[in-house]
């Protein structure tokens, strides 16, 4: 559906809480849309060690990096996303 290709380019997808995660925390993978719209995000993380991605939900494994990747689906229409993660132990707070 090509009715509105320049709002395109303004669907984000972002995590509620950053690209950075503690060991054991979540959050929620939000839409950015230029209208109000009922959406729906199918995630996937390419390193389930590091961080796991359940339908629009990131949880943090284990220390390290990944990359967040999916769809945003708004009725029927569809854009690809993709989001880097970071995952710290809580002791990696601390930057002296």
């Amino acid at each position: 559906n090509k009715a509105y290709p320049d709002n395109k380019k303004s669907l984000t997808v972002e995590s509620e809480n950053g690209t950075i995660y503690e060991v054991g925390t979540a959050g929620k993978l939000l839409a950015r849309l230029p209208w109000d719209l009922p959406y729906e995000i199918k995630a996937t993380s390419n390193d389930d060690s590091i961080a796991k991605a359940d339908g629009n939900k990131i949880i943090a494994v284990s220390e390290g990096e990944t990359s967040i990747t999916g769809k945003i689906i708004i009725n029927d229409a569809e854009k690809e996303f993709t989001l880097d993660v970071f995952v710290v132990n809580e002791s990696d707070e601390d930057f002296e």
